[in-house]
């Protein structure tokens, strides 16, 4: 089951700044997924409770994130060793998150009806092995 997907809008901000992050939140449309690159850091939140309900509204940390700028908003950034670009596919579960590129997305698509369709053909064949 997705938990979660929608178009990926990419932030590249600095180490814990969130005035790109506030941007985006107002450039944003409904079924955007903000990927967000702060550099690693993990001295100072760019997210925090305030960011999440203002999320929440739209659609813990001992050191809130700094407003400075500048932060860019719609260039490709990499997360976790992915590049996410804008406009690509991004789908959560519980199992984790998968990035599909933007050209790829029918594709997919077309590749996954057919693995479910191979598959439930394999399960239908299922109860005449058990026999």
């Amino acid at each position: 089951m997705i938990i979660t997907a929608g178009t990926v809008l990419p932030i590249q901000t600095r180490a814990g700044d969130s005035l790109a992050i506030h941007r985006a939140l107002a450039d944003a449309h409904p079924g955007d997924v903000l990927v967000i690159n702060a550099n690693s850091d993990t001295n100072r939140a760019c997210f925090g409770d305030f960011l999440g309900e203002l999320c929440i509204a739209r659609g813990v940390s001992p050191a809130g994130p700094f407003k400075y700028g500048p932060g860019v908003i719609g260039t490709p950034v990499a997360c976790g060793n992915v590049v996410c670009n804008p406009g690509d596919a991004i789908l959560g579960d519980s199992d984790g998150i998968v990035v599909i590129p933007r050209h790829l997305i029918h594709t997919t698509l077309e590749n996954t009806r057919a693995q479910e369709n191979t598959e439930a053909a394999m399960r239908g064949r299922i109860p005449a092995l058990t026999h």
